[in-house]
């Protein structure tokens, strides 16, 4: 993929991040899992965040700004396919 294909891409889903000093545009995911806890269903909400590869990096406890919010890694980010994206899951 080139990096042409990867702007336009990230144009139609991405929001504005801030790793640092470095700005850089990534798909922000929040979706809601129910899972059973004490006899009663609880509600968690897994962040994510799906990012070019070749232009930021994470590592745990690095605090990223996604769209105006401040975040922290949970982990390293992981490349997903073929190396061009990577995701890194977030906690708030």
């Amino acid at each position: 993929m080139f990096q042409e294909d990867v702007t336009d891409f990230l144009g139609d889903f991405a929001v504005p991040c801030m790793k640092g000093n470095v700005p850089f545009s990534a798909i922000f995911d929040m979706p809601d899992n129910s899972m059973p806890f004490s006899g009663a269903d609880a509600i968690s909400t897994d962040y994510s965040l799906t990012y070019p590869t070749g232009v930021v990096s994470f590592k745990r406890d690095d605090v990223v700004t996604v769209d105006g919010v401040k975040y922290t890694a949970r982990g390293v980010g992981e490349k997903q396919d073929d190396g061009v994206f990577s995701k890194v899951m977030l906690q708030k």
